[in-house]
């Protein structure tokens, strides 16, 4: 299987600031995976993955000295 996951991200800074600006998504083929799997426990105890592309994004500001 294939798992395609992307992140775009743009950076400025202004005098003494910086910006960090960012989006992505994670599983965009939708793609049914197994996340982890525990050995040595109940019969078919595993998680799931989810089978749906999920997106995230974020804003980072810092102060430069």
């Amino acid at each position: 299987f294939g798992i395609l996951n992307a992140k775009v991200g743009f950076r400025k800074t202004f005098s003494h600031f910086g910006l960090d600006l960012y989006a992505g998504a994670n599983n965009l083929t939708g793609q049914q995976y197994y996340y982890m799997v525990f050995l040595n426990q109940l019969p078919d105890a595993y998680l799931a993955a989810p089978n749906e592309a999920n997106f995230f994004g974020g804003v980072n500001l810092k102060y430069i000295f």
